[in-house]
């Protein structure tokens, strides 16, 4: 079989400086999401060749001032995107599943897909916030809210070390992790300003890691966790009058998680921003680490797909390949 054109985008016809460079996105079965402040695509490698989805995209802080404000904004852009990329995936998997029929596909989840979801999200609950926190209850730490979440915290790691560490030994994952990659080089390949062609021999010479990940995001919330729930614990000992027993820390954890989850965000996007200073790479630095567990290096064909739907989401002309076999 002849090797496959890569795929590419030119900006010749395109005011770069007019784009908004804040693009992300999320390896997918056999594809990957980008979304851009105006779209979301999604691109999918099928026996046919690349697939392309776009669909408008405005996220809910810029449609109401009020959920602008900082911290709120890493709220609502928590649950959002969970929201996006779960249907993102659900696309994905039906679109594999239909191994390039001519079926329309869905990306609304199914009753069992969402008792899958709520499945997975109760043990993934019990795995990285009950466990831990009894743990450090077994510890003997109930009445030292420092040491108690700076413990539950470690345990926390080094459990979701060895959950990427297990599941990456999947082939099927592994593939996942290979987009993740190609997600990444694309969108460094974009941010850096090629004026002339984003290709996959282009994209290939950028690092697999990116400071803005969804993997460093988590590292960030984990240890912001650590701090923040210290201080929630501490609040509650000096009002009850106690510390908080094991429930009540759980209930107390969870409920507040979002608001971690507001803080990483904030965290995340100063460095982002900041990401040529000192400061900023050595914040960045545990969550780059962390990558070499959730990328691999792509090959032509992944970052083709990459470059497609960061194309599409930032509204960049492309030339499409042809089909192209699917990698063993």
């Amino acid at each position: 079989m002849e090797p496959p054109r890569p795929e590419r985008c030119t900006d010749s016809n395109t005011d770069r400086t007019r784009l908004d460079l804040s693009v992300g996105g999320q390896a997918l079965i056999e594809g990957v999401m980008i979304r851009s402040p105006r779209l979301i695509a999604i691109a999918l490698r099928t026996p046919r060749g690349i697939t392309v989805e776009t669909r408008g995209y405005v996220n809910l802080a810029a449609r109401r001032r009020g959920l602008s404000l900082p911290v709120l904004r890493g709220v609502v852009s928590f649950f959002e995107m969970l929201g996006i990329g779960l249907n993102a995936l659900t696309y994905s998997a039906n679109v594999a599943a239909s191994d390039g029929c001519d079926t329309p596909v869905k990306d609304r989840v199914s009753p069992a897909e969402a008792l899958l979801f709520v499945v997975s999200f109760v043990l993934g609950v019990g795995l990285f916030v009950f466990l831990p926190m009894a743990f450090a209850t077994l510890a003997g730490l109930t009445n030292h809210p420092v040491a108690y979440n700076l413990f539950a915290g470690t345990v926390r790691i080094l459990v979701f070390l060895f959950y990427l560490w297990a599941i990456g030994k999947i082939a099927d994952v592994k593939r996942v992790f290979a987009y993740h990659g190609a997600e990444h080089k694309a969108v460094a390949a974009f941010e850096s300003g090629l004026d002339s062609e984003l290709t996959a021999e282009t994209a290939r010479r950028f690092s697999r890691f990116h400071p803005r990940c969804g993997t460093s995001f988590v590292f960030l919330v984990v240890a912001v966790a650590i701090a923040f729930y210290a201080m929630t614990d501490s609040f509650y000992a000096v009002f009850a009058g106690k510390s908080p027993g094991l429930q009540t820390r759980f209930l107390l954890h969870l409920a507040c998680l979002p608001v971690v989850a507001g803080f990483g965000y904030e965290v995340l996007k100063a460095t982002g921003k900041s990401r040529n200073s000192r400061w900023a790479r050595y914040i960045s630095k545990p969550g780059l680490w962390l990558q070499r567990l959730t990328t691999r290096e792509p090959d032509d064909d992944q970052l083709s797909v990459a470059i497609a739907a960061v194309c599409a989401a930032v509204g960049l002309p492309k030339q499409t390949s042809g089909p192209v076999s699917r990698a063993a």
